[in-house]
C-alpha cells in the first residue's frame, strides 16, 4: 500500500520533506539485497528471444551483472566526466516500474 502512496504527487512531497526517510524504495530500506538473476530468469529472456519478441538492444547481459570474485582491491573505476550510466530496472517484471502496474494503480497515481 505503501508503493502506492508513495508514487502519488503528495507521497513525493512527504518523501522530500522527511529526507527519504518515510515512504522508503525496497532498495533503500536496510537490509536490502539485490537478487541477480537465475536460471528461471534466464529461461525468460531465452524463450522472448526464441519467439523474436525481444530486439538485440533490449536484450540484457547478463554475465556483466554476475559479481565477479576478484582478489584485486576495490576501487571505483574512474568514468569521464561526458560518460552517461544507463540505469534499468531489476528485472522485465519488476513491480517498481510503471509498465508493469495494473491501470487501476496507474489511474490512481
Amino acid at each position: 500500500m505503501s508503493d502506492l502512496f508513495r508514487e502519488t504527487a503528495a507521497g513525493r512531497i512527504i518523501r522530500f520533506i522527511s529526507r527519504r526517510k518515510l515512504l522508503q524504495h525496497p532498495e533503500e530500506r536496510p537490509g536490502f539485497h539485490f537478487q541477480y538473476p537465475t536460471t528461471r530468469s534466464l529461461e525468460k529472456v531465452t524463450s522472448k528471444i526464441e519467439k523474436g519478441s525481444l530486439d538485440a538492444a533490449a536484450i540484457p547481459d547478463l554475465e556483466k551483472s554476475v559479481p565477479k570474485s576478484d582478489a584485486s582491491s576495490a576501487t571505483d573505476p574512474a568514468t569521464p566526466k561526458n560518460e552517461f550510466i544507463l540505469v534499468d530496472w531489476y528485472s522485465a517484471d519488476d513491480q517498481a516500474n510503471p509498465q508493469n502496474w495494473s491501470t487501476k494503480k496507474k489511474v490512481f497515481v
